[in-house]
This record gives structure tokens, sequence and C-alpha cells, in this order.
């Protein structure tokens, strides 16, 4: 519906229309996940996997955790 929408709007939503792209291939594979293996597919796609980010990604995410 959201991308329906802007769509009528003339609004790219380039990110969502990729998630969207991804969650139903994750669900075309395992209909039991929900919306966060999105998340685990890019994270995949971008061969990033738990604590492998790069360590100034983890600083600022706990950085705008603790405010």
């Amino acid at each position: 519906m959201i991308l329906e929408r802007a769509s009528k709007l003339g609004a790219p939503m380039p990110a969502t229309a990729a998630a969207l792209q991804i969650n139903e291939a994750r669900t075309a594979l395992n209909g039991d996940e929900d919306f966060s293996s999105v998340i685990s597919e890019m994270e995949r796609m971008a061969r990033v996997h738990g604590r492998s980010q790069p360590a100034s990604l983890i600083s600022r995410v706990k950085a705008v955790a603790a405010r």
C-alpha cells in the first residue's frame, strides 16, 4: 500500500521497494519468517553478520542509543 500511494504521489521509494522485493523472496523460501528476515538478507548480501560491522558504526550506534 505504501509503494502504491508513493507511486500515485510521484514519490520514489527505492529502499522500500528493495525491502519489499527481499521480503517477498524470503517469504517464498520460508513463509514462517517475518519482516526481520529483510535485515538478515541485506546483511547477507552486504556480507555483514553479527559484530563484523566497522567499529566506527558500532560506536555511533552505541552513542545514539545512550542519548
